[in-house]
């Protein structure tokens, strides 16, 4: 966003600059009169800078001209009233309401017309009132509509030209009209069941449990080349079948749409009573009391037309029609997200689980076109992923980039994607040197080797092993001395004379490791430790991190069990702590695979969730791979570090640190307030946007 004027001032002094703010604030005890204040904004937005924290009934009422709270409130109270006023602003002021109320008490406001139209409702006395409001509907553009409560979704009484409201004493409340159409058929002989409609940040869990939330409509912001996600959710007091939720098009600057493959909904489903698989939407049977989240993933292409997009989510019932409207608000900022990410982040996919599972014969057909299904998943994810197994005789990992062998056209391809940052090179089984030179000065010839490593050893822990890798590393650097060698560690050696020394392991494996790969629990929290061995690396070295294990709580990790901001955080660590690269071990280690639906269940001994990160379908119901709300927060805290890495480019490390620790201070200490996270997201934007 470019910059912005606010105006506080006395509201005798604000006429004459109206036309040029951008945003109108109010430094006062009080607002002595909101209606010339909405008057001159108009449709701009108004903030409240207030001395001391306003009453809760007080903040209740600037619902009715759209101001919204400054600092310095109650967090609860700013939670429910916020997104309202997002709402609310995204519609736009009308100076004709549309509406009259039979009561002298009740003020009316309107915001939006035709599809999105809000009337906002305040009782001004002391006690209690009951009052009838009418609609005109030529002037609302509303041939048929029904009325619900925000943000709590109930029905109001409406027969389609007069509302019934109760107001207790100085309250604010927020209807919302939403059109069903000429044409659409309601039943009159079963009343409407009552669902209940929120939204939730992509960072929240919601559990089957969970009875309400606050939110009413989905306000994301994202760069251009990004997606964002955000959750809709679904109660229902009774047993429903076939509910069905559909997403429109955004529209946004100059007819601008984002349709099809841009905007994806899906399903959440629930393993060991956490929300985590992501299954495509189908119609849907609600049990009665139980919360059902949906996902919504908004893609960004890259030459995307910047600016605002609106559209909505609907949500309709058998025989009922449309029973809920969600608007959803996109700002697309100018500044784009680099195709490639400027960090290489690496996962592998667990190649036995293709035999095991699905009975398939290595190197068939069906094989590639299963691993090559799982490939294309994991690449829109900002990720690079890598085939592997453990294997005997050594060395004891084996790693390959495609379903097909190097020099073959469709691996070429693979490796020529340009949102591939780096791949794994197979070393040859059973350590063939004529293929090993065939498959180096192939990649040479086709300028790939720079992103290219071997992933030679799984971390090595005695002295043998390091030499083990120093010889490989002199068969494979003899004939192609610019190639990588990739070793993970997290601990020092377990004999030799630097037994424990976990600064040992660089120097112990120097010329014949070139990316140290270090296990964040290896730290043990401690960010100094990164700063320390980067001094030491020499030029062609780096220094990355992985978690796996571990580390456990409070840090950031993709176990099962932890938050939403924990899952989103690696990365925020990876960047804060100076690593340049990440590595998972696999997205697919399952501990049974004795048919295609077996249940998933997780290796013993490892935290749930500990390697896997993406699900067979058939375990679900469904077809190929599906996705994880953990990989989806795990990207989000992607695109964060490329916009971490964009400010570190252009104004300095100091400058993106400083942000970066309004919600993130180290491993054991970061926000849990979603709101923070986007206040956090927006201040980076707009900077890069300037």
């Amino acid at each position: 966003m470019a910059n912005l004027g606010d105006g506080s001032s006395g509201f005798s002094t604000l006429t004459f600059g109206a036309p040029h703010l951008d945003i109108f604030g109010v430094e006062h005890g009080w607002v002595p009169d909101p209606d010339f204040l909405r008057a001159m904004a108009y449709r701009k937005p108004i903030t409240d800078l207030p001395y001391s924290p306003r009453a809760p009934w007080v903040v209740g009422y600037y619902l009715l001209h759209c101001i919204f709270p400054g600092e310095g409130h109650d967090r609860e109270m700013m939670r429910r009233y916020v997104p309202l006023l997002r709402e609310l602003s995204a519609a736009g002021w009308e100076p004709v309401t549309g509406a009259r109320a039979d009561s002298p008490q009740v003020r009316l406001e309107r915001y939006g017309s035709g599809s999105r139209v809000y009337l906002v409702a305040h009782n001004k006395a002391e006690q209690p009132v009951r009052t009838r409001i009418a609609l005109d509907a030529a002037t609302l553009r509303l041939p048929s509509a029904s009325a619900f409560l925000l943000p709590d979704g109930k029905a109001v009484p409406f027969d389609g030209r007069t509302l019934t409201l109760r107001l207790e004493a100085k309250q604010t409340v927020v209807v919302r009209l939403a059109r069903t159409g000429a044409n659409r058929e309601r039943s009159q002989s079963t009343p409407m069941p009552e669902l209940a409609v929120w939204t939730a940040h992509s960072t929240e869990t919601i559990l089957t449990t969970q009875e309400s939330g606050a939110g009413t409509a989905v306000v994301l912001a994202a760069a251009r080349g990004e997606q964002e996600s955000a959750q809709i959710v679904l109660r229902s007091t009774v047993d429903l079948e076939g509910v069905r939720a559909a997403v429109s098009p955004l529209v946004g600057p100059r007819g601008a749409r984002l349709e099809g493959e841009c905007l994806s909904l899906r399903r959440v489903g629930y393993l060991d009573g956490r929300p985590d698989v992501l299954a495509p939407l189908r119609p849907l049977a609600l049990q009665a009391g139980k919360a059902q989240p949906l996902w919504l993933t908004v893609t960004v292409p890259r030459q995307a037309r910047p600016g605002r997009y609106q559209g909505e989510i609907t949500v309709s019932v058998p025989g009922h029609g449309t029973a809920a409207r969600v608007p959803v608000s996109l700002t697309v900022w100018r500044f784009t997200l680099p195709e490639r990410p400027s960090l290489p982040a690496v996962f592998g996919i667990a190649d036995p689980m293709f035999v095991q599972r699905y009975g398939l014969k290595e190197g068939t057909p069906e094989w590639q076109q299963a691993l090559h299904a799982w490939y294309q998943l994991l690449i829109r994810y900002r990720l690079s992923p890598y085939f592997c197994r453990f294997q005997q005789p050594e060395p004891n990992h084996y790693s390959y980039p495609a379903p097909w062998p190097i020099g073959d056209p469709r691996t070429d391809a693979l490796l020529a994607d340009p949102r591939l940052a780096a791949f794994a090179i197979p070393y040859p089984l059973g350590g063939d040197r004529e293929q090993l030179r065939r498959t180096l000065e192939h990649l040479r010839a086709k300028r790939l080797l720079d992103r290219g490593y071997f992933y030679l050893w799984d971390e090595p822990g005695l002295t043998e092993q390091y030499a083990k890798i120093h010889a490989w590393a002199k068969e494979i650097q003899t004939i192609a001395p610019e190639a990588r060698i990739l070793t993970t560690y997290y601990c020092g050696p377990q004999d030799g004379p630097r037994k424990g020394e976990l600064d040992a392991v660089p120097e112990l494996l120097r010329g014949a490791t070139q990316i140290f790969c270090m296990s964040a629990w290896a730290t043990a929290g401690k960010e100094d430790y990164g700063a320390r061995l980067r001094e030491t690396l020499r030029p062609g070295e780096e220094w990355w991190l992985y978690v796996c294990c571990g580390p456990g709580e409070p840090h950031p990790n993709l176990f099962l069990s932890m938050s939403g901001v924990q899952h989103r955080a690696v990365m925020w660590r990876v960047w804060k702590e100076g690593a340049t690269g990440f590595l998972y071990w696999a997205v697919n280690a399952y501990a049974s695979n004795a048919r295609p639906d077996d249940p998933i269940t997780f290796i013993e001994g490892l935290p749930a969730g500990d390697g896997v990160l993406v699900y067979p379908g058939e375990a679900f119901g469904e077809t190929g791979p599906l996705a994880s709300i953990r990989l989806e927060r795990w990207r989000d805290g992607m695109e964060d570090l490329e916009y971490l890495r964009a400010l570190e480019h252009r104004f300095g490390r100091d400058e993106a640190q400083a942000l970066l620790h309004r919600v993130y201070q180290g491993p054991p200490a970061y926000t849990s307030d979603p709101q923070a996270i986007e206040d956090w997201r927006r201040a980076m934007a707009e900077r890069l946007d300037g």
